[in-house]
């Protein structure tokens, strides 16, 4: 199960503080220009209006969001907020430039147990992840009619089972870059990849 934020629970994948920013710069390390999206979980009556189940089953625990253990749990952003006061919020994340971070832990304990995140996500078949496993692998993978396609492998430091670890990903549609980092460090540095270029976000896991 993947847990996001707070505290750790023993048989889950959890989430705990999501924040999604837009920017209208391409270069990596320009500061956002607006935050879209800021999620710590604290309000359960929220969630269903802020969150969309796309596989598996989510739930909210003492300020974390997590899933029950499966093979696939996917839980995606439902809305996502124009930086023109004026405009409707859309389904669809429309940014050509973005940055997510997300704080989460991996309770898993083998090299096939990942939490990480979606991006592009068209649905629960269809999809761009970056995950990571307890043992300090991290894959950017494409999944197609549910195939997974790894576009890059890297390791990282910093997780671990029930280790808590900031994930922050920066997507550059122009360019077509992915670039992400654990805890401050570099994982994935301007990755190219394209296709899928709308889509929603969310938090994935497989195997927890």
């Amino acid at each position: 199960m993947l847990r996001l934020f707070a505290r750790a629970l023993i048989a889950s994948a959890f989430v705990s503080a999501i924040t999604l920013f837009a920017s209208t710069a391409s270069a990596q390390f320009f500061p956002p220009t607006a935050t879209l999206f800021a999620e710590d979980f604290s309000n359960p009556a929220e969630i269903p209006i802020r969150w969309q189940t796309a596989a598996g089953s989510w739930s909210v625990t003492s300020g974390t969001y997590g899933n029950t253990p499966g093979a696939t749990s996917i839980a995606a952003v439902q809305e996502y907020p124009s930086l023109e006061p004026s405009e409707s919020p859309t389904s669809e994340l429309l940014y050509d430039v973005f940055d997510y971070r997300v704080r989460m832990r991996n309770p898993g304990t083998s090299s096939s147990h990942f939490v990480g995140l979606v991006y592009h996500l068209q649905d629960a078949a269809n999809y761009f992840e970056v995950v990571f496993s307890p043992v300090g692998s991290a894959f950017i993978r494409r999944v197609t009619n549910g195939v997974p396609i790894v576009l890059a492998a890297s390791s990282y430091l910093g997780g671990g089972t029930g280790v808590w670890f900031d994930v922050e990903m920066h997507r550059d549609e122009n360019r077509g870059i992915t670039s992400v980092s654990v805890n401050g460090i570099a994982v994935f540095l301007e990755r190219e990849h394209r296709d899928f270029e709308d889509g929603r976000v969310g938090v994935i896991a497989h195997g927890v």
